[in-house]
């Protein structure tokens, strides 16, 4: 065998790891050669790690004799045991078969794939492992990592380690002849060939490296026959797709960590992370003066992750450095296919463009699973199987059973698994693949009808929570939109772009709940705003669904005008349909207005016509809701006994209905009542209930309006600090989410402020109020449950 010297320390890792192949393959613990060749066991364990730079030359003869080798095997041993191999006289070493390695020297060095080789390695040197597959989307740097694997392990193939680069083999039954090439084996028969290499390779313990094997896949067989014509050779193989053999294990190469994003993290921190570290190395390739700096890091940090830590499109991105700086190059990933071009000469063709690199998985996809691929890259954020075979395939298409094309397409890496949420799988794609994706649809002309069912199918998920406000259902309907929300702003974006009014009034008309809810509400105004742009094409309900809604989001901002002008079209929308819910929403709401305005005999009124229409629907949610608002009127006007009955009565129904939301609510909200009659013990028991009831409901904006709450009795009670830190936190989640204090609410926080910051003094009060502005929701939920107010006035 002839292997390339290595450091000393690679020689190390290599004598550690032949050890460990060679008690492997006797089936023998640590502790079973210890014993046989006694020495100790933390001396095996020390030696197979590398610890051990120089084993003594006695230790060295009790382990070949443990292992029982003799001749040239336990020549070898010895020789690599001292820190080196017998040479021949070229200097390449010689074992065994007087074999060459013929590894391509890569000209960069490897970077974060420590792990990746550390659990490659463990793989290969197991005795059951004789087929390893590397598998992965083109780009991830499967060829590199194989390379860099087969450098690290030649010490345990004493036969070789030997490259076969299939990237240029254009049939499946050329491969045999391209193995045996490598070795110098020529037949001018080529059913003699299988036979004539397995006689050279029959007793050689040697690894065969075969690189691209996707377009080649149909001449899995012949692996198959190889290994078992050879009992001692082990096949690395690099592939977009595996085998599918019995002894094929499988490794999928994931593209690189990325950093998670975090403000304020060092440049120092960020340039540790492997995607921001080969893009600096490459960087600095093409342009010597370049360096990670604290302006540029994070620009950096959100190229990569833009990239989806693909090694390939790093490369290439960084190889613009000299032309384009990092804030220019993250402006241009929009559309990232144009901009990663320009490789290396030396690369194959497909590495040199990130287009390239795709095309050639694509090429070698069926008619059927390239037109599955092109329609599955509508989807935004992956999908589950369900909306793939909703819009990825029709009853006139035949052919391919979408879940056979789902697996293939997967097992090609032209999708990958997502994290499985909420019990259902997850499939999507990196998007350097899909915008190729969405470029092969659209030159398909297919794309109308593929994003037409893909906007149906958001219709369908959207409208099926129905209009129930709240109630038991609502968090888990939510919590499938927020799962969803790429595939709705693109179903929005289309619908929207393409000016289909019906599909853009049914999705907006429907997600108004989700937006105000979940503190989106400047994102549902610029929705809403665009659908309502289009003009109806005639008075439907989801039109009306929308003006209401568009109505919620003003109302949000603080801008009750433009709110009450929406909610009163609104209503007259609904009394042209004869929707007896919708007015009863209508009408509700603009009691809001009047509220907000502090005109509660108006406000009641409104409330009260709502509550009666609701009482005429049995909509109990819808009751409960009334009640609340009634019973803080009564709060907000110092009728605190009519208060508590209306708040009670709202609270019974929440219960009985196990609508957490309301529950809660109804909770902070006869903790105010408490705090108005001055009893900040129960106040502060009542809000401490709302909040551990309310927190893993995540209705934000009322979160916030509950955080207050703890701010007031804070004030109430005299504890400055607490009053300055909570409401600090809460403004600057309110300002977050695009949810304004109503003015009169705003008036009684102010008075509070102030009272706080004239017990504090004004520099102390600001640390505080800085202090909470910094926290996080979650921070300053769990500050205000674990430092409660001590409730005494």
């Amino acid at each position: 065998m002839g292997v390339r010297l290595g450091t000393s320390g690679e020689t190390v890792a290599a004598f550690g790891l032949l050890i460990k192949r060679l008690r492997l393959a006797r089936g023998w613990t640590q502790e079973e050669l210890a014993e046989r060749a006694g020495v100790s066991t933390r001396l095996i364990s020390d030696l197979e790690r590398g610890s051990i730079h120089r084993p003594r030359r006695d230790t060295i003869q009790l382990l070949a004799d443990g292992l029982g080798l003799a001749g040239a095997d336990r020549e070898s041993f010895v020789t690599l045991a001292k820190g080196g191999l017998a040479a021949d006289a070229n200097g390449s070493s010689r074992q065994g078969a007087g074999q060459s390695s013929r590894l391509p020297i890569p000209p960069t060095r490897l970077i974060g794939r420590a792990g990746e080789i550390e659990a490659t390695t463990a793989l290969l040197m197991q005795t059951t492992t004789r087929l390893l597959t590397l598998t992965g989307p083109g780009g991830v740097g499967k060829t590199r990592l194989a390379l860099e694997l087969g450098s690290r392990v030649r010490a345990g193939f004493p036969d070789g380690v030997f490259f076969v680069d299939l990237s240029l083999v254009d049939a499946p039954a050329l491969v045999l002849p391209a193995i045996g090439l490598t070795f110098g084996i020529r037949s001018g028969h080529r059913d003699h060939l299988p036979r004539v290499i397995a006689a050279r390779l029959r007793a050689k313990r040697l690894l065969v490296i075969l690189d691209n094997f996707e377009h080649v896949v149909a001449a899995a067989p012949v692996v198959a026959d190889l290994l078992t014509r050879c009992a001692e050779m082990c096949v690395l193989v690099t592939s977009r797709e595996p085998l599918r053999l019995r002894a094929e294990r499988q490794y999928e190469v994931r593209p690189l960590a990325v950093p998670v994003p975090r403000p304020g993290s060092p440049s120092e921190a960020l340039g540790r992370n492997p995607a921001v570290d080969l893009f600096v190395n490459r960087a600095e390739a093409v342009d010597p003066g370049f360096a990670l700096t604290e302006e540029n890091a994070p620009i950096v940090a959100e190229i990569v992750a833009q990239l989806d830590g693909l090694p390939l499109a790093i490369e290439l991105a960084a190889a613009r450095i000299k032309l384009l700086p990092p804030a220019t190059l993250r402006s241009r990933l929009e559309r990232r296919l144009p901009l990663l071009t320009g490789g290396a000469r030396d690369l194959p063709a497909r590495q040199q463009t990130m287009r390239a690199a795709i095309h050639w998985s694509y090429d070698l996809l069926p008619v059927e699973e390239r037109r599955m691929f092109r329609r599955l890259a509508v989807f935004e954020g992956g999908c589950a199987l369900e909306a793939a075979e909703a819009v990825s395939w029709g009853p006139d298409d035949g052919g391919l059973a979408p879940m056979d094309g789902l697996a293939s397409l997967l097992a090609k890496s032209l999708l990958r698994p997502l994290d499985t949420l909420a019990g259902v799988p997850r499939f999507g794609m990196f998007e350097t693949i899909r915008e190729f994706g969405l470029e092969q649809l659209g030159e398909s002309g297919e794309e109308p009808k593929v994003r037409s069912r893909h906007a149906a199918w958001c219709v369908d998920l959207v409208e099926r929570g129905g209009r129930e406000p709240t109630g038991p259902g609502q968090d888990a309907w939510f919590n499938q939109l927020e799962i969803e929300l790429p595939n709705l702003r693109g179903a929005l974006r289309w619908s929207v772009a393409h000016r289909e009014a019906e599909t853009a009034t049914r999705l907006a008309g429907s997600l108004y709940r989700f937006w105000a809810t979940n503190g989106r509400t400047r994102e549902g105004s610029r929705w809403l705003e665009q659908v309502l742009a289009l003009g109806p094409v005639e008075t439907t309900t989801p039109w009306a669904n929308s003006v209401l809604g568009a109505g919620v989001m003003a109302f949000f901002r603080g801008d009750y005008q433009r709110a009450e002008t929406l909610w009163e079209e609104a209503r007259l929308l609904y009394r042209s349909l004869e929707d007896t819910e919708g007015i009863a929403y209508a009408l509700g709401n603009l009691g809001l207005i009047a509220d907000a305005d502090g005109d509660y005999a108006l406000a009641a009124a409104r409330y009260d016509e709502a509550l009666a229409l609701f009482r005429d629907l049995n909509d109990q949610t819808s009751i409960g809701f009334m009640l609340r608002n009634l019973g803080l009127i009564a709060c907000f006007d110092r009728d605190y006994d009519r208060a508590r009955c209306r708040l009670q009565a709202a609270l019974t129904i929440a219960r009985s209905l196990d609508d957490w939301n309301s529950v809660a609510m109804s909770l902070g909200d006869l903790g105010l009542v408490e705090l108005g009659v001055g009893n900040y013990d129960a106040a502060l028991s009542l809000q401490v209930d709302a909040l551990t009831v309310g927190r893993p409901l995540n209705n934000k904006p009322w979160l916030v309006r509950n955080l207050e709450n703890f701010a007031l009795i804070a004030a109430a009670t005299a504890d400055p600090v607490r009053a300055g830190r909570l409401f600090g936190a809460a403004t600057a989640l309110r300002m977050e989410y695009g949810a304004a204090a109503i003015p009169k609410d705003h008036a009684l926080f102010q008075r509070h402020i102030d009272d706080a910051k004239a017990r504090l003094g004004d520099d102390a009060f600001a640390a505080e109020w800085q202090a909470g502005a910094e926290m996080t929701l979650d921070d300053v939920i769990t500050f205000a449950l674990a430092h409660p107010a001590s409730g005494s006035s």
